[in-house]
């Protein structure tokens, strides 16, 4: 998975997802990198997180099709799209 982010914020992160006890980490054998594996404790909470995504997306998109709710998703993401393109809303016509 990729994110787009430096990697003093990604290690500040880990570290505290670590101090929670959400995770645990380890230098690589090769010394490169370090890896970084779930603990029950986060995999727990993965699950509550998609349970409560799940019934937001529910409540979201109410009694919607799923042919509609793909359409939505579609739009969605184009309009994600067009936003991360960065173009200046100054120079559009």
């Amino acid at each position: 998975m990729a994110f787009d982010t430096d990697s003093a914020s990604m290690t500040r992160t880990v570290q505290r997802r670590e101090r929670a006890g959400f995770v645990r980490r380890w230098p690589d054998p090769d010394g490169r990198a370090t890896l970084v594996e779930t603990t029950l404790a986060g995999t727990a909470l993965r699950r509550q997180v998609e349970k409560f995504w799940a019934g937001l997306e529910d409540v979201t998109t109410g009694d919607m099709t799923q042919d509609a709710r793909r359409v939505l998703l579609h739009g969605l993401e184009r309009v994600e799209d067009n936003l991360a393109a960065g173009t200046d809303p100054a120079s559009a016509d």
